[in-house]
């Protein structure tokens, strides 16, 4: 734990250390139809022609340049927004796809017909017969995921945050 009265130096250590044990999480799903979008809602250039997976990208390098840690970062994607985000990190921050836990994926829940309340069926675009389960999906996805699991056998706190919010150290704890 951080405390008052430390130096510079042995607060540097504990927090490269808290850091080695800390996954920042981003919940990156969100496809924007409502919003007229086809991709990512992350991909949205919001300032300077920089969008928000570029701003959130550059927060993670700063981040670990600052703190000469190599701080975990995982953006939680949706099957609808994985193939768009892998593309663009591709292009802009390749360095962060030969991360080993860089995705978490989603699960996937059928469509219901309203009428029938079976499983919608959509044989032009099977794709169309599904959706993912949201924001929500996050406890299902993680327990279910290799990443998890190994950050969690290597004692990491999980930090979760919305898109446009910045880590910060003082969410860090030493559980």
């Amino acid at each position: 734990m951080l405390t008052r009265g430390a130096t510079a130096a042995e607060s540097g250590e504990k927090m490269k250390a808290l850091l080695a044990k800390t996954v920042i999480l981003k919940l990156n799903g969100g496809l924007g139809t409502s919003m007229g979008l086809e991709k990512a809602k992350s991909l949205l250039p919001v300032k300077e022609g920089k969008t928000f997976l570029d701003l959130i990208a550059l927060q993670i390098v700063y981040q670990r340049a600052l703190y000469d840690s190599d701080v975990t970062f995982v953006l939680m994607n949706s099957f609808s927004t994985s193939e768009d985000t892998e593309e663009f990190l591709m292009a802009s921050f390749p360095e962060m796809l030969t991360e080993e836990h860089i995705e978490l994926l989603q699960n996937k829940s059928p469509k219901i017909d309203k009428a029938t309340l079976a499983p919608a069926s959509w044989p032009e675009n099977p794709a169309l017969e599904w959706c993912p389960p949201g924001h929500g999906d996050i406890y299902a996805a993680l327990a279910a995921a290799a990443c998890w699991r190994s950050c969690t056998r290597r004692g990491s706190a999980t930090c979760s945050c919305r898109t446009a919010t910045t880590w910060a150290p003082r969410w860090t704890c030493a559980c």
